[in-house]
């Protein structure tokens, strides 16, 4: 791990690089926690962004034997690959064809429900940690001597938090997770291409990247989203009692400095944004608000 660390700070101190690192769910012997330890290493690590997968089937390797489906208890279901769906021309004629992939759903150690418990902590890494979208939170968090996923999973564990649209849209998210999926490559295909469903797919109704999708409905809700950050900060903080009067205030600040930044970044972008703040937020981001 000394390696990997030195790696990843030497790769982060270069200004063309990004850091990542890939995370696969629903292989032999994994489990929750194990999933949960993999992203909190990574996060800690200071890895820029962690890209999560859900295991598959590869056609002619050892884990997509019979032996091994029943050795591990491997379910699995057929799914399009996001953005293969279309009509393809050979020889002047049009043909129908989707890529499928089968995907791991659930194995002797990961339940399916603790599989969705994985997928939902995928969505919340993804909207919050990823891309340093909100690197100043954490750098607070390290400051404090936590972990940043103690955050992450504070989130997920405390729906009384969630506004109804951010409830909404993780429920949205674990449906679309479970939905759109079918048995077998035969039924998958037959389903996919047919006349009706292809053009589902192929106008991005279907088949698209679930997590990614996700993310973008929660950041087209910004204020629920920014809420639910600070609201779960200030509450873990209030847990491990590190919420002290002058720790509320620098949060009360720093919310309103981030979304000065980043709310609606697109919109009205030839405005100035400003606001006055107690603390020098220029000379903190610098010590990458640590």
């Amino acid at each position: 791990s000394d390696a990997y660390k030195k790696l990843i700070d030497y790769c982060n101190e270069q200004d063309s690089i990004k850091t990542y690192t890939d995370i696969i769910l629903g292989l032999p012997n994994d489990t929750k926690d194990k999933h949960f330890e993999s992203i909190r290493f990574s996060i800690n690590n200071d890895v820029n962004s962690i890209r999560m997968h859900q295991a598959m089937m590869l056609t002619g390797s050892k884990m997509a034997s019979d032996s091994e489906r029943e050795k591990y208890q491997l379910t699995t279901k057929w799914r399009t690959s996001p953005g293969t769906v279309g009509y393809y021309k050979i020889l002047d004629k049009k043909y129908p064809i989707a890529e499928m992939d089968e995907i791991i759903i659930s194995t002797k150690s990961l339940s399916h429900k603790d599989y969705l418990d994985c997928r939902l902590m995928n969505l919340i890494v993804e909207t919050f940690y990823n891309n340093a979208i909100f690197f100043e939170i954490f750098g607070l968090i390290k400051s404090m001597k936590l972990d940043s996923i103690e955050l992450l999973t504070y989130i997920k564990n405390h729906p009384e938090l969630y506004t109804k649209k951010i409830r909404e849209i993780f429920n949205e998210f674990i449906s679309e997770t479970t939905e759109d999926l079918y048995n077998t490559r035969e039924e998958a295909q037959d389903t996919v291409l047919s006349p009706k469903m292809i053009e589902k797919y192929i106008n991005g109704e279907l088949g698209y990247n679930e997590l990614l999708a996700g993310r973008d409905h929660l950041f087209n809700n910004y204020d629920d989203l920014i809420n639910l950050l600070f609201k779960a900060t200030n509450e873990l903080f209030k847990e491990k009692k590190l919420l002290s009067k002058s720790v509320e205030k620098y949060l009360a600040e720093l919310k309103v400095f981030i979304s000065i930044q980043k709310k609606d970044p697109l919109k009205d972008i030839e405005s100035i944004r400003s606001g006055e703040f107690t603390y020098d937020f220029k000379s903190i981001s610098e010590m990458k608000f640590k």
